[in-house]
C-alpha cells in the first residue's frame, strides 16, 4: 500500500542579494519603465501593468545594468563559469507596476537557472518557498528558478516597481556549442 501525504518540503539553492548604489541609473530604468508597461497588463500572473516579455532583453540601459551586476555573479564561481568568464544568456527581461490592490500569484521561472528582480522601493516584500525577502530601492534579489514566490496585495496607495530577468550562466563553450546546434537546425 502507498501512503500519501503533504510534507512542507524546503529546496535549497543560490540566492544572492546585491545593493545598486546608481541613483541615476535606477531614475532612467525608471522612466522605461513607466514608457513602456501596457503590452501585457493584467494578463499573466502579475496583476498589475507590465512591459513586453522582452521588453529589456535588448535595452541598452539593461545591458549597462547587467555589466555592473556580472563581477558580484562571478564572485559565487557558478560550476558553468569554472575558471571562464562569467557570461549570461538572458531568456527574457521585463519589468512591472504594481498600484494599490495589485499583487503577484505564486509562480516559479522553470526554464530558467536563476531569475532576478531589481526593485525600486520598499512597499511589498517578496515572499518565496524558502522565506521571505524584504525589498529597498536598489536591492537586486536572485533566486533559483525552480523557487515558487509571489508578492502580497499592495495596500497603500503607490507604484511599486520590479525589472526582473530570467536567465542561465553560460561560458564560451556553451555559446560556441549553441551557435553550431542552431546552425544545425537552419
Amino acid at each position: 500500500m502507498i501512503e500519501f501525504f503533504n510534507k512542507p518540503v524546503v529546496k535549497y539553492g543560490n540566492f544572492f542579494c546585491f545593493y545598486l548604489d546608481q541613483e541615476i541609473l535606477l531614475q532612467k530604468l525608471q522612466k522605461l519603465i513607466d514608457a513602456n508597461v501596457g503590452k501585457l497588463d493584467f494578463q499573466t500572473n502579475i496583476q498589475g501593468q507590465m512591459t513586453s516579455w522582452h521588453h529589456f532583453k535588448e535595452e541598452p540601459l539593461f545591458k549597462d545594468l547587467l555589466n555592473m551586476l556580472i563581477p558580484f555573479y562571478d564572485r559565487f564561481k557558478l560550476e558553468e563559469w569554472k575558471e571562464d568568464t562569467a557570461m549570461l544568456s538572458i531568456r527574457d527581461a521585463f519589468a512591472s507596476i504594481l498600484k494599490k490592490d495589485g499583487f503577484v500569484e505564486k509562480h516559479s521561472h522553470m526554464g530558467s537557472c536563476y531569475s532576478s528582480a531589481l526593485y525600486f522601493d520598499d512597499y511589498a516584500d517578496l515572499h518565496t518557498d524558502a522565506g521571505s525577502f524584504k525589498t529597498e530601492r536598489g536591492k537586486v534579489i536572485t533566486l533559483p528558478g525552480w523557487c515558487n514566490h509571489w508578492v502580497d496585495p499592495i495596500k497603500q496607495d503607490v507604484k511599486r516597481y520590479t525589472l526582473v530577468w530570467n536567465w542561465n550562466p553560460v561560458n564560451e563553450e556553451i555559446v560556441e556549442r549553441d551557435k553550431k546546434d542552431a546552425l544545425k537546425l537552419q
